[in-house]
């Protein structure tokens, strides 16, 4: 099998250079201890720092979310965008309870809909391909996966090796085992030996491998064709997952959902388009959760103007 080496600890690490990376680590592993009411409360300053500092996040997260929904009233962007804050806040607050977090601590805050999909998909001897989103507690909710089946993660190694390792061990609790995200021979082995595979298909990635596809309300999108080849060559099931936090509760549900309709082999566009519904799908279901802040229309067809050339 293909895995991804993985980082072991070496004298290096303690080089003066990687000092800052040590007492940031040291400080999650401190915040990953405290109660999860105040953990929300740092996600809360957290979003509105960010959006202090780098006021040009926010309005990227505005135009993104204007491009989406063309329909939705000025007022309504408005709320998605004070709320999409907390909860860019919170990305970093659920990547520190993804890595440190025990399992037992995480089933405490976490209901699970759906399982019986999961149980269905497991009884079969196909690979299973979990259909994940950019959404913001998306390092929680793949450890969550984990917890109820392990499965195969994607990695994409850090340049400080130091963050590298705590990444590296983090992603890699409860699953089995990380590929490099550009591993494509990997993941094609985990599907076929009947492993499932977390892969998201929803970020621009530029015009290499992508084709423009209706997503959301943008008629010409930037669609990978990563999710489409996984498929075709190995036949596997798809199992879209979603996790979203109840602000009134304060708790998440992870849920599974099953694909009703059958994927269209050997049609790049349709089958594109097909895994494009999924996303969306799984992104309406909480949008104010989804991590708006990246360009996601930044590529455009040869001759058109940038979307985002006035911020």
């Amino acid at each position: 099998m293909s895995k991804t080496k993985e980082p072991k600890f070496t004298v290096k690490m303690l080089h003066p250079k990687y000092y800052i990376t040590w007492i940031g680590v040291l400080l999650m592993f401190i915040i990953s201890l405290l109660p999860y009411a105040l953990l929300q409360l740092i996600g809360k300053f957290l979003g509105w720092l960010i959006f202090k500092i780098i006021p040009k996040r926010k309005a990227i997260i505005k135009r993104n979310l204007e491009l989406s929904f063309p329909k939705m009233k000025t007022n309504d962007i408005e709320k998605l965008v004070n709320k999409n804050q907390f909860y860019s806040g919170m990305y970093v607050i659920e990547m520190i309870m993804a890595w440190f977090w025990s399992d037992k601590r995480i089933k405490k805050i976490v209901d699970i809909e759906g399982i019986e999909v999961l149980n269905k998909l497991k009884k079969s001897d196909k690979g299973i391909l979990l259909v994940a989103i950019h959404s913001t507690n998306l390092e929680l909710g793949a450890r969550i996966y984990g917890i109820n089946c392990p499965g195969v993660g994607v990695y994409r190694p850090n340049k400080n090796i130091v963050f590298d390792y705590i990444q590296f061990k983090g992603r890699k609790r409860s699953n089995k085992y990380m590929l490099d995200r550009k591993d494509v021979k990997g993941m094609l082995r985990a599907l076929k030996s009947g492993d499932s595979v977390w892969y998201a298909n929803d970020h621009d990635y530029g015009r290499h491998r992508s084709i423009f596809l209706p997503f959301l309300g943008v008629k010409k999108a930037a669609t990978m064709t990563g999710g489409n080849v996984l498929i075709n060559a190995t036949k596997c099931s798809l199992l879209p997952f979603t996790l979203s936090h109840n602000s009134n509760t304060s708790r998440y549900t992870f849920k599974y959902r099953s694909v009703d309709s059958d994927f269209p082999y050997k049609n790049v566009e349709q089958g594109c388009l097909f895994i494009n519904n999924i996303i969306e799908e799984s992104i309406l279901e909480a949008p104010e959760q989804y991590l708006w802040m990246h360009k996601r229309f930044k590529t455009r067809p040869l001759g058109e103007d940038s979307l985002y050339q006035d911020i």
